[in-house]
């Protein structure tokens, strides 16, 4: 990660949760090529069923979810090791 890259995530880290998850979701729709020319409403409605999706694993036990104090552990302990 260029240190451009890294103040620019260090000062988005410093944003309130609701301007972070609007941050990671524009970057997040950057990234991904089919995304390209749907319309706010339909990327939305496929990110509603992605939730869904993964709602529904979590209640049949396929998938097994981290608490969100142990999550951030260890993304931290991933990014100090950079």
């Amino acid at each position: 990660m260029s240190n451009q890259a890294r103040q620019v995530l260090e000062d988005a880290l410093r944003l309130p949760l609701d301007e972070r998850a609007d941050l990671a979701a524009e970057l997040l729709r950057s990234l991904d090529e089919t995304e390209r020319g749907l319309s706010d409403d339909e990327i939305e409605q496929r990110w509603a069923a992605e939730l869904t999706r993964r709602a529904e694993r979590a209640r049949s036990g396929e998938s097994t979810g981290h608490d969100a104090e142990s999550a951030l552990a260890a993304i931290e302990s991933k990014l100090r090791l950079r």
